[in-house]
């Protein structure tokens, strides 16, 4: 059975949807493009936050989280460990070391929006083994600041939100809160 190769760090197109408009993500730096559910251009939202290279540091300590990942599952068995459950610990480690790295890392890992169009947008961070702070834009772009909340899976209306959390065994459940969102006082805050 041959596996393909993991890749690492590359540029996706993201997208959130929200009300009237749609943010795209489509390259390298901090720059969320919005438009209308028409395509229709409606401005830009951009932070001065440029791509890291990756340093061969970073693609050890990649490599290394695979790898532990890869053996927890293997070792978890069941639908957790479904296509690692046969691999050897040779095979992992031939899997990690087989890699691939872009030369750098894009801004932006993730984006998301309410449906009344405040945007959640989650950069890469200096260390992308930890989640860095969300930056929170208004329906307007007007930046509100960097918050330090999980971010959400999903987004709902007035501010209501989910995380999908796994346990120890790999079993998935779905938590779902409330954000106090800027515009009152003080940041989001999950209850």
């Amino acid at each position: 059975m041959s596996r393909r190769a993991r890749a690492a760090f590359f540029a996706e197109v993201r997208m959130a949807v929200s009300g009237g408009q749609v943010a795209l993500v489509t390259g390298l730096g901090y720059r969320v493009e919005l438009r209308g559910v028409d395509g229709a251009f409606l401005g830009v939202v951009e932070r001065p936050v440029p791509p890291q290279p990756v340093s061969d540091a970073l693609r050890s300590r990649e490599r290394e989280r695979l790898r532990a990942t890869l053996l927890s599952r293997r070792a978890r068995g069941g639908a957790a460990g479904f296509g690692v459950r046969n691999m050897t610990p040779e095979e992992i480690d031939e899997w990690a070391e087989g890699m691939i790295f872009p030369d750098s890392i894009p801004a932006i890992r993730r984006v998301a929006a309410t449906p009344e169009g405040m945007l959640f947008v989650l950069p890469w961070g200096d260390d992308p083994s930890v989640q860095a702070p969300v930056d929170l834009f208004d329906g307007t772009g007007q930046y509100l600041g960097a918050f330090d909340v999980p971010f959400p899976d999903a987004l709902g209306p007035r501010g209501l939100a989910a995380w999908v959390q796994e346990d120890s065994l790999g079993a998935q459940r779905v938590r779902v809160g409330s954000l106090a969102l800027p515009g009152g006082a003080g940041p989001p805050v999950t209850r």
